[in-house]
C-alpha cells in the first residue's frame, strides 16, 4: 500500500524524525509511524499537505539544502521542530509564488 507521491523515506534522509515530521505535517507521531509502516495512506484531508511536505523535503535533500536555519545554537526538539516548520512553511510559500 505504498504510493511514489508518499516516500515517507525521505524523513529519515533528511534527519528528521518522525515527531517533527508529525509536528510540521499537523499529525500525530502515530499516525505519521503508521504511514511510513505502511499501514495507512493520508487522508485526503492531509495528503495534498503531507505530498507538498515530501516534496520540498526531496528537493532539499537532493540539493542538500534542508530548509533548516543554521543558528549555531543546539535547539531542543520542540524548537527544532518549530524551527523546521516555519522554514517549511515559508519554503512551501516561496514554491509556490510565481516568479
Amino acid at each position: 500500500m505504498s504510493s511514489p507521491d508518499f516516500d515517507f523515506s525521505v524523513i529519515a534522509r533528511a534527519g528528521l524524525t518522525q515527531d517533527e515530521f508529525a509536528k510540521v505535517a499537523g499529525v500525530s507521531r502515530v499516525t505519521t509511524n503508521m504511514w511510513v509502516r505502511g499501514r495507512v495512506m493520508p487522508h485526503r484531508y492531509v495528503a495534498d499537505r503531507v505530498k507538498k511536505l515530501i516534496s520540498v523535503l526531496k528537493q532539499a535533500v537532493e540539493q542538500n539544502k534542508l530548509p533548516l536555519p543554521s543558528t549555531g545554537v543546539a535547539l531542543t526538539k520542540d524548537e527544532r521542530a518549530v524551527a523546521l516548520k516555519d522554514a517549511l512553511v515559508e519554503t512551501v510559500k516561496a514554491a509556490n509564488t510565481p516568479a
